[in-house]
């Protein structure tokens, strides 16, 4: 597949400096994501690593420190253990083993996650979503899967955040241009057939042609 350059990434504003909190959409938009990989064949190269960095932001996605769970008490969590509980609260399930085998403890972040539950079914495609984002795919006349390819490629531009836990399922997301490889990825991220991903991307596809 020919490789491309979005002219967009030339011109949107810088990625928030370290530290900074994610805002509900943020946090809306980056559940979605999460939760399609982790849905699909793909798995962390390194779950360690990924748990470092959602650890670093679980305050932010989930209301409550995963590090802190980790180290509350004396606990030794296994690999498999960890990464199943991963995948499970980022599909949203707060499932109960070894990190929240007290009584009070999974009482309590149950509680905070029950709040941040509906964020998992928050529907990013939908026009009322970001009205700015829909007004310049209207503007350009989008298909509806250029539409949903364009805000993930713009989000994960946006979100280093993101980006790193992305880059622990698939390292070649981390470089500026889209091959099979990463296409295949997005694909399972945006939930949108390959093909069709390398359709729209490629330098004949809509998003080339409309100058975005």
């Amino acid at each position: 597949m020919d490789r491309f350059c979005p002219a967009w990434y030339l011109y949107y504003p810088r990625t928030p400096k370290k530290g900074v909190n994610m805002n509900i959409k943020d946090r809306q938009l980056a559940m979605h994501y999460l939760k399609n990989v982790t849905s699909s064949e793909y798995e962390p190269d390194d779950t360690d690593m990924f748990f470092h960095h959602l650890s670093r932001h679980s305050t932010d996605l989930f209301g409550f420190n995963l590090r802190d769970l980790i180290n509350s008490g004396e606990k030794r969590v296994s690999a498999n253990e960890k990464a199943e509980f991963l995948i499970n609260l980022l599909n949203g399930k707060l499932c109960r083993n070894s990190l929240l085998a007290e009584d009070a403890l999974y009482e309590r972040v149950s509680n905070i996650f029950d709040v941040r539950k509906s964020d998992f079914d928050t529907d990013i495609t939908n026009p009322d979503f970001d009205k700015n984002f829909t007004i310049i795919c209207d503007t350009f006349d989008l298909p509806n899967d250029s539409r949903i390819l364009l805000q993930f490629l713009v989000f994960i531009k946006k979100n280093s955040q993101l980006r790193r836990l992305l880059c622990c399922f698939n390292d070649g997301i981390s470089n500026d241009f889209m091959d099979d490889i990463n296409a295949d990825f997005v694909s399972a991220i945006c939930k949108i057939p390959s093909e069709k991903v390398k359709e729209i991307m490629s330098q004949t596809g809509v998003l080339a042609e409309s100058g975005i």
